[in-house]
């Protein structure tokens, strides 16, 4: 099972594109000519998006990458229990 990890990062992230999706919803309905005042919920949601994976993708071009080698592992055995071989 996977499971996700809620980091500050992960959270701040979060935070940042609720508060941009709900200030271009407010905007949305000040600038509103419908009475009463109806936002536009389709860009809000859109801006919200849009903020979070910029956020995401620059998160992901700060980590450093590794810089070791790939694995140099052997073969791993496999063992049944009518195996003799040593290690099982």
């Amino acid at each position: 099972m996977t499971s996700l990890v809620i980091t500050p990062g992960l959270l701040l992230i979060a935070m940042v594109a609720f508060v941009v999706g709900y200030l271009v919803l407010q905007n949305s309905k000040k600038n509103s000519a419908t009475l009463p005042a109806t936002g536009d919920l389709g860009a809000a949601i859109g801006a919200g998006a849009a903020v979070a994976m910029l956020l995401v993708t620059i998160g992901w071009a700060a980590v450093p990458t590794n810089t070791a080698g790939p694995a140099t592992g052997g073969a791993v055995p496999t063992c049944s229990s009518s195996s003799i071989s040593p290690g099982c």
